[in-house]
């Protein structure tokens, strides 16, 4: 388990408030509140605000023998049960939001493919811009299609050195089998967790 998550889950305190009190704070949304890692300025704490599929989403690249470009990578994860239902505390690798122009564009474009219905149809300009400048997405985007990739928008996208990466999806509720076996997998009370290293981002 990773040493910040130690320091996080002491005693019995609420991880969210001790994790404000002890990290700096680089991101928030009704989704979830990211915190930068006091020793890995590669990885980032990312707390849940409620089972918003997010950290299943991430978790469900971490045990496929190749992890995709376009995905995010998860480095650890805990439930931490509560009467309001638990937290979810994951160690992710630090994005880079697309403020690039292009990679902000292949971003727009990339968000029309998944959800033309909210973001308008990809002209064949645009498709070619996405193809030319990341040479991946298209493949990425048909292996790993999701019914949850219905509410895409371009800000659904960071960038990892200019890789577009596919990071929000849907915020969408797990299926409640998927979440029963997660919470029971992650529980903090009875587990520790190593994922297997990413090479580039974890000692192996």
């Amino acid at each position: 388990m990773d040493e910040v998550l130690d320091l996080i889950l002491v005693d019995n305190e609420d991880p969210y408030t001790r994790a404000l009190d002890l990290l700096e704070v680089v991101g928030s949304g009704k989704a979830a509140t990211v915190l930068a890692h006091p020793t890995r300025p590669d990885l980032v704490v990312r707390i849940s605000s409620f089972d918003d599929g997010g950290f299943a989403y991430a978790e469900s690249f971490t045990h496929l023998a190749s992890h995709p470009a376009h995905a995010p990578r998860l480095i650890d994860l805990v439930h931490v049960p509560s009467r309001d239902g638990g937290r979810w505390i994951s160690i992710m690798e630090r994005l880079e939001p697309c403020e690039d122009l292009l990679v902000r564009a292949c971003a727009q474009v990339a968000a029309k493919l998944l959800d033309p219905g909210e973001n308008g149809v990809a002209s064949a300009n645009e498709v070619a811009l996405l193809r030319r400048r990341q040479p991946g997405f298209a493949a990425f985007m048909a292996a790993h299609r999701s019914d949850a990739w219905d509410d895409v928008f371009a800000g659904s996208f960071m960038h990892r050195d200019g890789v577009l990466i596919l990071n929000d999806p849907a915020n969408d509720f797990p299926d409640d089998d998927t979440l029963e076996r997660m919470q029971a997998r992650y529980d903090v009370r009875h587990r520790r967790l190593w994922i297997e290293p990413v090479r580039g981002l974890v000692p192996g």
